[in-house]
């Protein structure tokens, strides 16, 4: 949502949306923007005045609820406490959504900078079970079915006996009448074979 609003091409811009100087520390910048998106581990509510006393007054909680000093009544200043983030785990959650919206490991080599496609798959994409679970469902069947169920509850129905032997095709015209491609066709197998074309 932040990123559709801004007018700028720059990732963490001033508010004027111009570059910051090469001064300016990034992870200050990443932690002020967690704690202003509430990603926070807690808030350390101090008291001002108990502060200025020489006997500073803080106590830690998990909101940023008003609270008031149990010393002096005065009202309690809430400072929060980021999560420990590097800035450079932002790399690295970009390269694993990105990998986990389904974009190729080559493209998201490339925004990345690596050299290898192995170096992004095998540092950047951690793979869930449930991205695994995901991956192997895609060449079942799409209703889940037990494989012996499925075998029992659609048997197919046996054909008629042929009233007249003549009638009843031979084995060699059984295997001419199946489609030429990747079935062998030995006489001396009852049914045709698959095997696997190299």
């Amino acid at each position: 949502a932040a990123i559709d609003e801004t007018t700028s091409q720059l990732v963490f811009p001033w508010e004027d949306g111009s570059m910051r100087s090469p001064e300016c520390d990034p992870e200050k910048v990443l932690r002020r923007a967690l704690a202003r998106a509430g990603l926070v581990e807690g808030y350390d509510h101090s008291c001002r005045r108990c502060k200025s006393r020489g006997t500073p007054h803080v106590e830690r909680h998990a909101d940023a609820e008003r609270r008031r000093c149990p010393t002096c009544n005065a009202k309690l200043w809430p400072k929060a406490l980021p999560r420990p983030m590097r800035f450079h785990d932002l790399r690295h959650t970009a390269a694993t959504l990105m990998l986990r919206a389904g974009v190729d490991a080559h493209r998201v080599q490339r925004i990345l900078r690596h050299a290898s496609v192995t170096t992004t798959t095998g540092t950047y994409g951690h793979l869930s079970v449930d991205d695994l679970r995901d991956a192997v469902t895609r060449i079942g069947p799409r209703k889940l079915v037990p494989l012996a169920d499925s075998l029992l509850t659609q048997a197919k129905k046996a054909l008629p006996a042929p009233k007249h032997p003549e009638d009843s095709p031979s084995q060699t015209d059984l295997f001419q009448s199946e489609p030429r491609g990747d079935r062998t066709h030995d006489p001396r197998l009852k049914r045709p074979v698959l095997y696997q074309l190299s």
